[in-house]
């Protein structure tokens, strides 16, 4: 496992989301360059790589609800960290 992936599977798991999980609120990654993305350019990388569909979501508002909850400044602020 990379240490790109393990970074943001650490963050997302602060907020209860498991990367290719099974919950609706799991992502679903399909690009195994979104790790080294979301690092290098933070939620800008994060959604562009989702509109490119590199990962996907089935419950988009709950995602986003337990990541302002549990870890999203992390979230925003990872190209800084």
């Amino acid at each position: 496992m990379s240490s790109t992936r393990d970074k943001i599977k650490k963050i997302l798991s602060n907020a209860d989301i498991e990367l290719n999980g099974s919950r609706p609120w799991d992502i679903q990654v399909h690009n195994e360059d979104f790790y080294a993305r979301a690092i290098a350019q933070g939620s800008i990388g994060i959604g562009e790589a989702y509109m490119e569909g590199w990962w996907d979501c089935e419950d988009l508002p709950e995602f986003f609800a337990r990541v302002t909850r549990g870890g999203g400044r992390e979230i925003c602020c990872l190209q800084h960290s």
